[in-house]
């Protein structure tokens, strides 16, 4: 789930509740490091409704000229996906947990990172394919119109470092 799922009513929210309180539930908290690309890639699929693309999927697949996008927004989006990582590390604090990042786990290392789950969920190891495509191709520089502006400002703060 991600950490705006079933929110919207009280009856959807007891799924957050059941898994809250059952602390034998296992959770696996997968996360980008770079919010920067993350909140790109959600733009780019808010745009061309593309939310996943397999792997070797017949079919053009929509590429997007470089965008003008609001560095406000951007900064709205890293403060609020920080807030929801403290938010379930409190919520999950006595459950077993396992930190998976996306830039450091998934993309460089997938099947070790695959074996790591294996042993963490106690199932047995097994080949793990990789079928998706990353959403974003380009680089943010590459991709965002206004960068300069991006990069000016998040000067001295805390997500500086997402820039090139």
């Amino acid at each position: 789930m991600f950490y705006l799922h079933a929110r919207g009513n009280a009856s959807l929210s007891k799924a957050w509740d059941y898994l809250i309180e059952n602390k034998d539930i296992h959770v696996v908290h997968l996360s980008r490091a770079n919010l920067l690309e993350s909140w790109l890639s959600l733009q780019i699929a808010h745009i061309t409704k593309e939310w996943g693309w397999q792997k070797g999927a017949p079919g053009p697949r929509t590429v997007l000229p470089p965008l003008k996008l609001d560095p406000a927004e951007c900064e709205i989006y890293c403060n609020q996906t920080l807030a929801h990582r403290q938010w379930a590390a409190e919520q999950f604090k006595d459950h077993p947990v396992i930190e998976i990042e996306y830039e450091a786990d998934i993309v460089p290392r997938f099947q070790e990172t695959m074996y790591k789950l294996h042993d963490f969920l106690e199932i047995p190891h097994g080949p793990a394919e990789q079928i998706l495509e990353k959403q974003a191709k380009r680089k943010p520089s590459e991709q965002i119109i206004n960068y300069d502006e991006f990069k000016e400002h998040f000067r001295n703060t805390l997500y500086e470092s997402f820039f090139e």
